[in-house]
């Protein structure tokens, strides 16, 4: 099960990507009941992709389709992007 901190990160992510991606309860709500099943490592993999091939925001079954199509890289190379990608501080970013 996806973490919940976790989650928000990408969803914040979402939302600095895609202006019009705009977060409020409703939208996490939905999100959460359908990516929870998945696990950190997927939906942050997921996201990453989300972020490099999609124009538009995406739908929670863009981002299910793409866990469920993509497995995670094994190069080490990616998989370090993968974590600094999650590690920005969204706060510190505008400063």
């Amino acid at each position: 099960m996806v973490d919940k901190k976790v989650f928000i990160k990408g969803m914040e992510m979402l939302s600095i990507v895609y202006p019009k991606f705009e977060l409020n309860d409703l939208r996490m709500e939905v999100f959460y009941k359908v990516l929870a099943e998945y696990d950190d490592e997927s939906y942050k993999y997921a996201i990453n992709a989300v972020l490099k091939e999609n124009t538009f925001a995406p739908t929670p079954a863009d981002i299910a389709k793409k866990i469920e199509s993509l497995k995670p890289s094994e190069n080490d190379e990616a998989r370090e992007f993968e974590s600094r990608l999650f590690s920005v501080s969204t706060d510190t970013l505008i400063n």
